[in-house]
């Protein structure tokens, strides 16, 4: 099958693999590349929805700072071995940088987050690459037919598991599918409704069901309790957001 070849092509070598360093995605070379992709889309959204100047400049001086430190440290709260957990630092240190400066520069928080968070399911789908190549956020071995996942190589996060050599889910495509799927609801939302917060109460409600489903994948057994509390936390959010 072309696409199985393809996937095998990807997961072949550890490209942007530097031994010793930890696995959290802002490490890598596709990282630090759709870092910079993400806070430029940020920026130019801000500027032509007329967000104050202000703000935009302040919170793309900071918001890369946030979001790395929370990436980072935030996965010590629950596991000091585990960096299962980036995704929610990094977006809790972007939170707090829009907090921030609505609050200095007076804007409205919620029209802020619905022009932030609209192409954050595209940005956050090129991210996933990294973490394909690199064999990290891994997921169960595949028992039944269909696309997978297999790393053969010593420098693969999957060794770490036990799992060098074996079929994997490849959930992150799933992930990158789905997320695809929720910008363009976004989109929709973001199009035709007037609804203050609607696009970021979507996000928040569809990424929360997302990443819900996606964990019975992993491969590590502590996740699901921590998981669920962090996923339910968006989702009742969301949903807070959209009801009020």
């Amino acid at each position: 099958m072309k696409i199985q070849k393809i996937l095998n092509k990807i997961t072949s070598k550890q490209v942007f693999y530097k031994k010793g360093e930890t696995e959290i995605l802002y490490y890598h070379v596709i990282g630090i590349i759709t870092a910079i992709i993400g806070f430029s889309v940020y920026g130019l959204s801000l500027y032509f929805n007329n967000i104050d100047t202000r703000f935009i400049f302040s919170f793309l001086l900071s918001a890369p700072i946030t979001c790395y430190l929370g990436a980072k440290y935030w996965t010590k709260v629950f596991n000091r071995n585990s960096n299962w957990y980036s995704f929610f630092g990094g977006f809790l240190g972007i939170m707090i940088s829009i907090v921030l400066f609505t609050y200095i520069f007076n804007q409205d928080f919620l029209r802020v987050c619905d022009t932030l968070i609209l192409f954050s399911p595209l940005i956050h789908s090129i991210g996933r690459f990294a973490c394909i190549n690199n064999g990290c956020c891994i997921y169960r071995e595949r028992k039944t037919k269909g696309l997978y996942f297999k790393y053969n190589t010593k420098d693969a996060r999957a060794n770490k598991y036990g799992l060098k050599g074996k079929k994997l889910y490849p959930a992150h495509l799933y992930e990158i599918g789905l997320n695809i799927l929720l910008f363009l609801l976004m989109f929709f939302v973001f199009m035709f409704s007037t609804k203050r917060g609607g696009v970021f109460s979507t996000y928040l409600i569809g990424y929360g069901l997302i990443r819900l489903n996606l964990e019975k994948y992993r491969k590590e057994k502590e996740l699901p309790k921590y998981t669920f509390c962090l996923v339910t936390l968006f989702i009742l959010t969301g949903g807070l957001i959209l009801i009020c």
